[in-house]
């Protein structure tokens, strides 16, 4: 897999952690900003492979002013991998592992802004949802 498309896992797990816990993008301004990444660390611990399933866990730190660090573990799951064309090759599903291994281990540090940009502290509102 291309190591790039990890940051793409670690940012819809964040999304979809902020909206379980109903924080969309219209809630956040009402409460007076929206967070932006200010700085992603990904180390990339096994590789995965095309077919393999992955499980994405997220949480976050306590937050300390206008920031707030997110930890991020990816694991590709013990699952059956299907037979997937590549290069007209079929991958054997047999070949690869499957282990419940962690493969990419990420932080992401994120700051709350307001709506002209500027830092802001993290709403109290939000800083309760988190804890």
């Amino acid at each position: 897999m291309n190591n790039a498309a990890y940051l793409n896992y670690l940012e819809q797990a964040a999304l979809d952690h902020a909206m379980f816990l109903g924080l969309d993008i219209h809630r956040l301004r009402e409460l007076g900003g929206v967070f932006v990444a200010r700085r992603h660390e990904i180390l990339f611990v096994k590789p995965s492979f095309l077919g393999d399933v992955l499980r994405a866990v997220t949480w976050v730190d306590a937050p300390s002013g206008a920031r707030i660090h997110r930890r991020y573990r990816i694991y590709r799951e013990r699952a059956p991998r299907p037979r997937v064309p590549t290069s007209g090759e079929l991958l054997q599903a047999e070949s690869m592992p499957a282990d419940d291994a962690m493969v990419v281990q990420a932080m992401t540090e994120w700051v709350f802004v307001s709506e002209t940009g500027a830092p802001a502290r993290i709403p109290p509102e939000i800083v309760d949802l988190f804890t």
